[in-house]
């Protein structure tokens, strides 16, 4: 009886490693299409070293894959595929350096302060140029809507002087 289960739990370690094959090491997916418990899977490879290593070669080659795409990206002048690339790669040229957190409240009324702030901290290195971006295009939607807002008020104030102005 122990050797059955022993077979058995070789053809599931099998079965799994194919589905994990399947789904390019992706560990729910390839358990519900193997239809073995997660928990399985993760016992497996604390346990089994050639499981383990066999579970690694497939997470290898989905890392292959994924370094392969972003290699495509950065020959592809993709600002963020370069960014991530001189971050973790290039630290011993100056790049990667560590960002200090900084605190721009937005909530301030003064809009040139607030852009001002953003510039500064995009210029010494603590924001990056993509969230800098993000946070200046955030104010001007801002800007946009409360000039349109304005607007309206200002239009609905005509309105009621205009009607004022007949009724009297």
């Amino acid at each position: 009886m122990a050797a059955t289960k022993r077979i058995r739990l070789q053809k599931n370690q099998q079965r799994m490693l194919e589905a994990l094959e399947k789904t390019e090491g992706l560990i729910s997916e390839a358990s519900t299409i193997a239809r073995i418990p997660v928990n399985s899977h993760y016992q497996w490879y604390r346990d089994n070293e050639k499981y383990r290593e066999l579970y690694d070669a497939i997470r290898g080659k989905t890392l292959d894959e994924a370094e392969k795409g972003l290699k495509n990206n950065v020959k592809k002048d993709n600002q963020r595929a370069i960014e991530f690339v001189l971050d973790r790669l290039g630290k011993d040229r100056g790049y990667g350096a560590k960002r200090e957190k900084i605190n721009i409240d937005l909530s301030i009324d003064d809009d040139l302060e607030k852009i001002d702030r953003i510039m500064q901290a995009m210029v010494k290195g603590n924001l990056s140029f993509d969230m800098g971006e993000r946070l200046l295009k955030a104010i001007q939607l801002k800007v946009d809507i409360r000039e349109h807002v304005e607007f309206e008020e200002r239009l609905k104030d005509l309105e009621k002087a205009v009607e004022d102005n007949e009724e009297g």
